[in-house]
């Protein structure tokens, strides 16, 4: 990913509080038919590695499941808030629109999951970690073994190490003069994401 210096964003904690509050992602891989994609939901899970290790399962059935055991890197792109920023925004004179987006991409060797006992330990920890902060809570022991037995061949269980973080915050660092224009703009469309975007602009001015 192209990332200026005043829009390279490196603190992990910054980097892993995206990825938590924006789970759902394409994963990208790499192969003899080119390139593929599928969107999943991921967890993370800070304990395990140095920079975390991101944990997800897909359906047996998708071609996409070869490239995981192929031991080679896979991307996965976590996007952040984002929005439009327009030229009335700005100080007089000549300027063009642009857009202000924060995302991360996180390389690693995904490890697929394959005993039966471990699998179950994943898929309940990723439920768990969606289930948070619901009145009552759906676990996996809802569920009979016999009817989790018959689904558990037709998913493939995986996890990615990061080994490579990029993180990419463009929010207008480059126009500081014409910040309080800009948020002001984005929190006059009301809608949440221009609202999130304000605030990433407004909290990134003094750091």
């Amino acid at each position: 990913m192209y990332i200026p210096p005043a829009f390279t964003e490196d603190r992990t904690e910054v980097l892993h509080a995206c990825i938590r509050a924006n789970p759902f992602a394409p994963l990208v891989t790499g192969g003899p038919g080119g390139l593929a994609a599928t969107h999943l939901p991921f967890v993370l899970d800070e304990r395990r590695g140095e920079l975390g290790t991101l944990v997800s399962h897909m359906a047996a059935a998708n071609p996409q499941t070869e490239a995981l055991t192929e031991g080679a890197e896979t991307l996965v792109i976590f996007s952040g808030p984002h929005a439009y920023v327009s030229p009335r925004w700005y100080r007089p004179g000549d300027a063009v629109p642009t857009w202000n987006y924060f995302v991360v991409h996180a390389y690693g060797v995904p490890r697929v999951v394959s005993e039966p006992g471990e699998m179950r330990e994943q898929l309940q920890a990723q439920a768990a970690a969606f289930e948070a902060g619901a009145p009552r809570p759906w676990s996996m022991e809802s569920a009979s073994s016999a009817y989790l037995d018959s689904l558990l061949p037709g998913i493939v269980a995986f996890e990615i190490p990061i080994a490579r973080p990029e993180g990419k915050a463009k929010m207008s660092q480059n126009r500081p003069a014409d910040l309080d224009g800009i948020v002001r703009g984005l929190r006059g469309n009301v809608d949440p994401m221009s609202m999130a975007v304000a605030n990433e602009v407004a909290a990134r001015r003094s750091r």
